[in-house]
């Protein structure tokens, strides 16, 4: 799996995080082809970005994609768009690891994607974000409703098992319209609906650190957890740290542990919007 795909989501809003991101990248992932969800029509910086690193875009389509947003957020939520990262489910399609673009990348890729050849899983995810996924009061009964099935991170994750295409999503959501609507976390967007998608489809669910042992998804950019080694690695817990997300709107904090990583990536500080949810 060392050709994995890599798909990411940008429009011009986020070109200079999209460029950090990828430079990134191609220092861990050299070999790996990437691909490009568009956010919105907005992408004369994300086209000069395709021609310096060489990605492609997602073609799928994104009228359906919309349109099913549409139905889920009809009050015409920005944010509503971050449903497009349902197009990584089209193209490349299963098995591709989909990275938010408000991380850099921190971890050789091959090696992970390596270990995760072997993972007894249908997804992987990275981090986990009980917050986001269920409303407070829905939590118990989905707990309940689906035992240990973790709530995960949306924003990166590896995908493993063929035939789960956003077609799929849409009809499990769907069929369980009352049950969505009822039991998100009203603040969520992409999260809760991947999440009880997957839930109720029955797949199985895998930490990084259990599929790729030895490295840990858990990287968000305030994490005191988080160190940094002599030789630039960056551990948690004695596991190395695969990707460092800077999720949220505000980016401008740099915690010490990740100066040199921010002085060699010079992502931008801030964006005003965030990437997931």
């Amino acid at each position: 799996m060392a050709d994995l795909p890599v798909v990411f989501m940008a429009d011009d809003a986020y070109a200079g995080w999209a460029r950090s991101f990828l430079a990134s990248l191609r220092d861990q992932a050299p070999g790996m082809p990437v691909y490009c969800i568009p956010y919105s029509d907005q992408l004369s910086a994300i086209a000069a970005l395709r021609a310096e690193f060489g990605f492609r875009m997602v073609d799928a389509d994104y009228a359906a994609i919309d349109a099913f947003a549409a139905e889920c957020f009809p009050t015409g939520q920005r944010r509503r768009r971050n449903l497009r990262k349902l197009a990584a489910l089209e193209a490349p399609g299963a098995p591709f690891l989909y990275l938010d673009c408000d991380l850099l990348v921190t971890a050789p890729l091959a090696e992970v994607a390596a270990l995760l050849a072997a993972a007894p899983a249908d997804l992987v995810y990275w981090a986990t974000s009980a917050d986001w996924v269920y409303a407070a009061e829905a939590r118990a009964e989905m707990a309940a409703r689906f035992p240990r099935a973790p709530l995960f991170s949306a924003g990166n994750y590896a995908m493993l098992a063929p035939g789960f295409d956003a077609a799929a999503v849409m009809r499990l959501i769907r069929a369980e319209d009352a049950l969505y609507r009822r039991v998100r976390a009203p603040t969520g967007f992409d999260q809760p609906l991947m999440n009880l998608a997957c839930h109720l489809a029955g797949l199985r669910l895998l930490p990084l650190h259990e599929a790729a042992p030895g490295f840990t998804g858990e990287g968000f950019y305030l994490d005191p957890a988080i160190t940094a080694e002599p030789d630039g690695r960056l551990l948690r817990q004695g596991a190395r740290v695969v990707s460092v997300h800077w999720a949220g709107a505000d980016k401008s904090a740099t915690p010490p542990a990740l100066a040199p990583l921010v002085a060699r990536y010079a992502p931008p500080p801030l964006v005003g919007r965030p990437m997931g949810g």
